[in-house]
């Protein structure tokens, strides 16, 4: 993560985004960016994140499973560069009620990715662009929305802001930073601001 090079799973290389392509960014957390252990409901609870994100994340947007699976295949597409031609939904039915009862497969060139194997994708891709399970799973939309009440609800400073404010701090130019990935950019954001305060102080 801190070289931007791409993590390997399963032989599939998984490549971070960079600042230049940050629509991915928003595609990311559009697509794992959801707290699924928030929803007090067992068999949302005990299934895979991607049946979660087909069935419950589709319909609280007030679309469909097959838009999201085409998300799902733009966004693969784009962090392991293969073609979309070669990304394949497969499914089958099994003898189970609910949400069990069918079964999804993504087949990457070749390569069978199982609905459990989407959850590891889904932890690798969120940490190695700047967020993690762990962050996304502890998000409690009812605190979030007490915390801008009471904070006036004030809203973050844009990516663009941040962009160019680490410009002006390291005197880089945008053409510099647009292949930074956004765990670089994050971290070297972070840092540049601490020492900034610490030269303040």
């Amino acid at each position: 993560d801190v070289f931007g090079f791409p993590q390997e799973y399963k032989g599939i290389k998984l490549y971070p985004i960079k600042l230049k392509d940050s629509s991915y960014q928003d595609l990311l957390y559009q697509l794992f960016g959801h707290p699924k252990n928030y929803i007090a409901n067992r068999e949302i609870l005990r299934t895979s994140y991607l049946k979660f994100l087909l069935y419950v994340v589709s319909g609280n947007a007030e679309s469909t499973p097959e838009i999201y699976m085409e998300f799902v295949r733009e966004f693969l597409s784009h962090v392991t560069k293969v073609e979309k031609e070669n990304i394949l939904w497969k499914w089958k039915e099994n003898n189970a009620e609910g949400l069990e009862a069918v079964s999804f497969q993504i087949v990457l060139n070749g390569i069978e990715l199982e609905e459990h194997d989407i959850d590891n994708i889904r932890e690798i891709v969120l940490e190695q662009n700047a967020s993690g399970i762990k962050y996304i799973e502890d998000f409690n939309p009812d605190l979030e929305k007490s915390l801008a009440i009471a904070n006036g609800n004030s809203s973050d400073i844009s990516l663009t802001d941040e962009i160019f404010t680490l410009c002006a701090l390291l005197k880089l130019s945008i053409k510099e930073v647009e292949e930074y990935t956004f765990f670089q950019f994050r971290s070297i954001l972070e840092k540049t601001l601490i020492l900034k305060e610490y030269d303040m102080y």
